[in-house]
Formats: C-alpha cells, sequence, structure tokens
C-alpha cells in the first residue's frame, strides 16, 4: 500500500483492482474471514461508529474480522458530521 502511494504522489501510474462481494451469512464476520483470507489480497472496512450500550449488546463485525484475518486490512471510520 505505502509503494502504491508513494507512486501516487510522484504522479506515477496507479491502477488498483478492486472486487466489491456481497455474502450471506449468519455469522458475518467468519464469512468475511473464510472469503478475504482465500481471496484478498488486502481487507478496507469501515467502522459504524457505534459506541456504548449498543456496541456492547451488538459486537462488531469489523473488530471481529481484525481479530481473525491474516491478510492486511484497513478500517475507515466514517465521518459522522456529514
Amino acid at each position: 500500500v505505502e509503494d502504491i502511494l508513494v507512486r501516487h504522489e510522484e504522479g506515477g501510474d496507479v491502477k488498483i483492482n478492486f472486487k466489491s462481494v456481497i455474502l450471506k451469512s449468519v455469522v458475518a464476520h467468519h464469512e468475511i474471514v473464510d472469503y478475504a483470507n482465500e481471496n484478498a489480497d488486502l481487507v478496507v472496512m469501515s467502522t459504524h461508529g457505534r459506541t456504548g450500550l449498543s456496541r456492547m449488546l451488538l459486537g462488531s463485525t469489523t473488530e471481529q474480522v481484525i481479530q481473525h484475518l491474516k491478510k492486511p486490512q484497513i478500517t475507515i471510520k466514517p465521518d459522522l458530521e456529514e
């Protein structure tokens, strides 16, 4: 990722191939981890920004993916002011 950013900043040609995937599962993080470990070079996920009791009760799919994924990952916190 750092090499790609450096080439971009230097005005070089940067090509990024990506694929969005919709998976259906009862336990989302298991399906995401299994798919990503087999098919992805990098995983980029957003956080919800949920806090307090709702986060404690519902958990965080992104958090579970981070703990179990064997691939590089980037998490992005949404701008809640938009």
